[in-house]
């Protein structure tokens, strides 16, 4: 993996010879840190972070982790083909599909909910046991399908 080389990364990507194990390593590593900057920014100011705000972070991290690394072995390993297209483009799709078009409004019935229950029960973490919930069937299901999604494409590749 290249870190500061870009001519010779660009070398690479011009002869088309940039290997399936490398495409994997970009996409953890970009990946991972995105992942962990997103969830150091959401504890910057808060005052009231809870171990269920710890354990999320913790659980979308590792299904981010996760998705890559089966993602990869779906799509064939070192053997498999186009990882980082296929990858990037499917996890795009499902994480929309999911996040946005299904979960999203099921998520904002559930906080509406949390909060009333909240409020009427007196209930302090009940809307973050909602949430902490919420977040990581979300993350499972997003790394299912891009995984489940990437092995189709790989399984039936056609050769041109």
């Amino acid at each position: 993996m290249y870190w500061k080389n870009i001519n010779a990364l660009k070398k690479v990507l011009i002869q088309g010879e940039l290997p399936q194990k490398m495409q994997f390593w970009y996409v953890l590593v970009t990946f991972l840190i995105y992942e962990v900057f997103l969830e150091i920014a959401s504890y910057i100011p808060s005052d009231d972070t809870s171990y269920l705000d710890y354990l999320s972070s913790i659980i979308t991290v590792l299904m981010a982790i996760l998705s890559v690394v089966f993602s990869y072995k779906a799509n064939g390993s070192d053997n498999g083909k186009y990882f980082m297209q296929r990858y990037i483009s499917i996890n795009f799709v499902v994480s929309f599909r999911y996040g946005i078009l299904i979960f999203f409004p099921i998520f904002i019935l559930l906080i509406i909910g949390s909060a009333i229950v909240s409020m009427i029960y007196n209930i302090e973490l009940f809307d973050k046991v909602i949430i902490f919930i919420f977040i990581a069937v979300l993350d499972f299901v997003v790394m299912y399908y891009t995984i489940k999604h990437v092995k189709d494409v790989a399984e039936n590749f056609i050769e041109k």
